[in-house]
Formats: structure tokens, sequence, C-alpha cells
């Protein structure tokens, strides 16, 4: 049976996320950081950039929503910026090549980053054509999202926003990984388990397709008892009507026969039908 959404909550809990949040943020009030960063980079605000970056971070481990792939591509694109700015350059070129991933088509508004700027080289610096990915463990109950994606593959060449999903919709967590983060804690469909549920799937469809069959034969061989139980009555009849002597034995042989027969075959039909009542679904 899936557990249960409290085992899940329990075992991967929002509660650790509320420690650093004071009140739960939307996926927009993060975009409306990115956007004011955005408005200070071009304005050469570098201390209003820097603290608006720092708020849509923070902002971004309280999201309890989901967070979409054009949100996270500008997440990525405005913390490269913010990399490039303070001289990381490795860390711009692994936030650019994340959004590029994203929005391969995105182009910088010429008041936020010209085409001949010296950041666009850091921009175009990583190849996104062809990402590496990793195959994660799926959740026991809910799913995973990737930069607004759902799925398992997660990006390990450059950062990813990382979201738990409930089986109801619900985020129960959003972290920003970077490639060398380990994937966050949560609860894990086993090999065992998924196993014992593909197991019950199989056995309870073909309960469902062998149980309207096993009532078929399971009726036949009850009529065939019936058939074998009247011939057998009718040779019972011809063995006491039988006045010479010497047909005797072989009525009676034939009837004994007929009634085991009918009896076997009867106990077969009765256990077929009793196995198909089993087995079958209402």
């Amino acid at each position: 049976m899936r557990p249960s959404l409290l085992v899940v909550v329990l075992a991967w809990s929002p509660l650790a996320v509320a420690e650093e949040c004071e009140e739960f943020e939307t996926a927009a009030a993060v975009e409306s950081w990115l956007a004011a960063a955005e408005i200070h980079y071009s304005a050469l605000n570098r201390a209003g950039f820097v603290e608006s970056v720092d708020r849509a971070s923070a902002s971004l481990l309280c999201v309890q929503e989901a967070f979409s792939s054009s949100r996270a591509a500008r997440f990525h694109r405005v913390t490269g910026l913010r990399s490039a700015l303070e001289g990381d350059s490795v860390n711009a070129r692994l936030s650019f090549a994340a959004a590029r991933s994203i929005t391969p088509d995105f182009e910088f508004p010429e008041d936020l980053l010209p085409g001949d700027h010296p950041f666009m080289e850091l921009y175009l610096a990583i190849p996104v054509e062809d990402p590496a990915t990793e195959l994660v463990p799926a959740p026991r109950s809910g799913y995973l999202q990737f930069d607004g994606r759902h799925g398992l593959d997660r990006p390990v060449s450059w950062p990813t926003v990382f979201q738990l999903f409930a089986p109801t919709g619900e985020v129960l967590s959003t972290r920003l990984l970077q490639p060398s983060t380990p994937l966050p804690e949560y609860t894990r469909a086993g090999a065992g388990e998924s196993a014992s549920i593909v197991d019950k799937l199989v056995e309870e469809t073909s309960s469902r397709r062998l149980s309207k069959p096993l009532f078929a034969i399971a009726a036949g061989t009850i009529m065939a008892s019936a058939a074998l139980y009247g011939t057998s009555a009718l040779s019972a009849k011809r063995y006491w009507g039988e006045e010479d002597s010497e047909n005797w034995d072989r009525y009676r042989l034939q009837t004994n026969g007929l009634f085991v027969a009918s009896t076997a075959t009867a106990a077969v039909g009765i256990t077929v039908g009793a196995w198909a009542l089993i087995t079958v679904e209402f």
C-alpha cells in the first residue's frame, strides 16, 4: 500500500525549511527580487543589486509552489551576473550555462548586458547542447522537479533548482543545488519495494485476466460432471434391469467408472470455481 502522505511529510518535512524561513514565499516573490536585481544592475547600483540577489536566493528556499523553468532560467542568469561582478568566473560560467540550457535562445536586453560586454564571453563559455545528467532515485511517494522540469534526471554540469513534491502537488522543499551538492534527503523507493510493487501489479493483472477463463472452465467441468453422472445413472438402470448375468459385471464396472469420473470431474470444477472466486475483483 502507498505510504500515506504523513509518512512522506515526516521523512522529508518542510519543518526543516521553516527553521530558515519566517514565512513561506511565492514563486512570484522570488521573481520580483530578480527583476529588482536587474534594475539595480542596469542602474549601476551594486549594493542594491547584491541585496536583491541575496533576497531572491533566500526567498527561493522558502518557496512553497512550483518554480517554473522560465523563472529558474532567470534565477540562474541573475546569479551568474553576480558571480561575474564579483570576479568569480567559474561560478559565473556554470550559472550562465544553467540558464542557457533552459532558454537557449534568450538574449539580454541591451541596457542589461550588451552583446559586446565582456561578461558575454562568460555567458557563452560552456556548451549546453549535450548536458550531463544523473538519474536520481525516485521518491517513495510524490515526484521531483529540476529547473521546473518533472523527472529524475538531475543536471550535474551546472546548478539546478530542485523541488520535492507531495503526491497532491504540495511543494515539500525547494533547494538550489550546485554540481557538487549532494541530493537532499527524502524517503526513496527502494529496489526491493519497487520489485514488490511490480509483482503486485502483475499479480493483480493476472488475477483479472484469469478470473473469467477460470469461471468458464469451472462451469464446463461441472457440466461434464453432470453428463457423466447422468450416463452413470443410465448404466445403473440397465444393470438392475439386466436379466442376463453375463452382462452384470460389464454394467457394474461401467456404472462405477462413470460415477467415479463424475465425482472427480465435479471436484475439479468446484476447485477451479473456488479459485476463480478468490482471484476475481468485484
